[in-house]
């Protein structure tokens, strides 16, 4: 075996050895004039004594003289692990308490394409170059592994999914990386990954998702990303990226999902957003984005999430994402926004979370306002804001919503009978300046702690 020392083999306790005795055993006489599957066969077995498999959640058929392709796996079909030649071609063990390394031996496999071993306790993976032109996918999320990326990943070129997430990777992305022009998936979130992102990343042409967050990468956004104009989900969430937001990434017209959550990014919003028409959700909270909400978003029909809170947003809410009929959640706390709030709404807007706290919003609260089915409205830390708070707010906190208005200048009577009160719906007030009567109602000190 060119995968396996001689020593590997001699040495008893270590997994090749147990293999090799397995091997021998009556399980695999039937096998012994068939070498290839000998072969793979041993390779199996040597995974299994590598994993720890005599501890496995299940293990049912392993190491049996039944066919190794009907030996338990976790894959969606079970008639998948194996050709029609029963040569594996799947091996999928997810959350099945695997503990070691994978072996050198899974080389013998040179048909897999899919290989799944999530929620193990794996270290120590390689993948053999003799996998180089079959495997399409690895997913080996929430392991331990921390020594898989290397400059052979290059040589992987039939790669079409890395996922990788929640591991112990640490160091730059290899540069051979950017050379795997099948890659339609690359999640590697919740690592130590770090470094600029290269200048490459735009040689992935075919990429759909890539996800980094929670890593320590820093440096600017590269434009290059804009020429994988393929992806539908991009989160560079909960790293270090600093600088301008290039307004290349408008190209990306197929984008979904863009979140920049969590950065220190000094930039406007880029108002050429509005030709990013496909997106859906848009996290940009966590940053120090400036200047005034872009009037383009207005122009993005399918929105349905929008958070741009805690950066230093200024200038009014745009009257155009009142037309976003589908938008469901619009957060966009702890900034400098000031002005009225919008005075005129669709009559169907699928709105049901309003977040605006610790702004400078000024004037009253639109009558038209409580019209909108809010399941939660904070308002609160927003001094300038005055009057009277409308009936029909009133009566949304009555029956579902929570309506938070405490550190506003609002004043008035409320009133919510207790009869038709639902316990889930709660108002928030100043209730020295409010008169609030009823079950719904809450009272806020100065300090923000609520009590009743």
């Amino acid at each position: 075996l060119q995968w396996t020392d001689q020593s590997s083999l001699d040495s008893e306790g270590l997994p090749q050895a147990d293999a090799r005795v397995w091997l021998m055993s009556a399980s695999n006489q039937d096998y012994l004039t068939m070498p290839n599957r000998l072969l793979q066969r041993f390779a199996l077995a040597s995974f299994f004594y590598s994993t720890n498999g005599v501890n496995w959640e299940n293990r049912s058929g392993w190491l049996s003289s039944g066919n190794e392709c009907e030996w338990f796996s976790t894959a969606m079909d079970p008639h998948e692990v194996c050709d029609r030649e029963n040569f594996v071609t799947s091996l999928d063990l997810q959350l099945n308490g695997l503990l070691g390394a994978i072996p050198s031996e899974l080389a013998v496999l040179t048909r897999l394409s899919h290989l799944d071993l999530s929620g193990n306790h794996l270290y120590d993976f390689l993948p053999p170059l003799s996998l180089a032109t079959s495997l399409k996918t690895l997913i080996v999320d929430d392991n331990d592994i921390s020594n898989f990326l290397h400059d052979d990943l290059g040589k992987f070129t039939n790669l079409e999914t890395i996922s990788l997430n929640g591991n112990r990777l640490a160091g730059p992305l290899p540069t051979s990386l950017m050379n795997l022009t099948s890659l339609r998936v690359l999640s590697i979130a919740s690592n130590f990954l770090g470094g600029t992102l290269h200048t490459e990343i735009g040689n992935l042409s075919a990429l759909q998702l890539f996800d980094i967050e929670s890593n320590d990468f820093t440096g600017q956004i590269p434009s290059q990303l804009s020429r994988v104009t393929s992806l539908i989900d991009l989160s560079l969430a909960h790293n270090g990226f600093a600088g301008t937001l290039p307004t290349e990434l408008s190209r990306l017209t197929l984008l979904e999902t863009l979140d920049l959550s969590y950065n220190s990014i000094t930039s406007a919003i880029i108002s050429e957003i509005g030709f990013m028409t496909n997106l859906k959700t848009v996290w940009l909270f966590e940053n120090s984005f400036f200047g005034t909400i872009p009037l383009e978003l207005g122009l993005l029909k399918d929105l349905k999430w929008l958070d741009i809170s805690v950066n230093a947003l200024q200038g009014s809410i745009p009257r155009q994402l009142t037309l976003l009929t589908g938008l469901e959640r619009l957060h966009a706390a702890q900034n400098a926004i000031t002005g009225k709030l919008p005075d005129a709404y669709p009559d169907k807007m699928a709105l049901s979370t309003v977040d605006l706290r610790d702004n400078l919003l000024s004037g009253s609260i639109p009558s038209q306002a409580g019209s909108i089915s809010v399941e939660f409205l904070d308002l609160s830390l927003n001094e300038e804001l005055a009057g009277t708070i409308p009936t029909d707010v009133m009566e949304s906190a009555r029956y579902r919503a929570v309506i938070d208005l405490t550190g506003t200048s609002l004043g008035g009577k409320v009133f919510c009978l207790d009869e038709f009160t639902n316990k889930d719906g709660i108002l928030r007030v100043d209730c020295g300046a409010v008169q609030c009567q009823g079950q719904c109602c809450q009272c806020g000190s100065e300090d923000g702690v609520l009590f009743l």
